[in-house]
């Protein structure tokens, strides 16, 4: 494979910026939202079945990392998983 460095380095900058787009996001949400809810930040088109589970499956992905590292919260409730706009103190060994 040639190019690697620049290939790393186009997807680091990628998921940078959607990392951020997903902050964004949820600062302007009026309360804690799901992942599910997440999914249009990052996918602005038209997902078919197969396409939204795994699109799922990133903005999940996604999300846990921002949580892992302190740059959102997240709240397990009853009706599941919400994730909200705030820095934490999250000092989780799982990164």
């Amino acid at each position: 494979f040639r190019g690697i460095a620049l290939r790393v380095a186009q997807l680091h900058a990628h998921h940078a910026a959607r990392l951020i787009e997903l902050e964004q996001a949820l600062l302007l949400a009026a309360a804690p939202d799901s992942a599910s809810a997440m999914i249009p930040v990052l996918f602005r088109r038209e997902l078919d079945v197969q396409q939204r589970f795994f699109a799922m499956g990133e903005a999940i992905a996604h999300l846990n990392h921002l949580w892992r590292n302190g740059r959102i919260r997240r709240n397990v409730t009853t009706d599941g998983v919400r994730f909200a706009a705030g820095a934490t103190a999250n000092l989780s060994t799982h990164r």
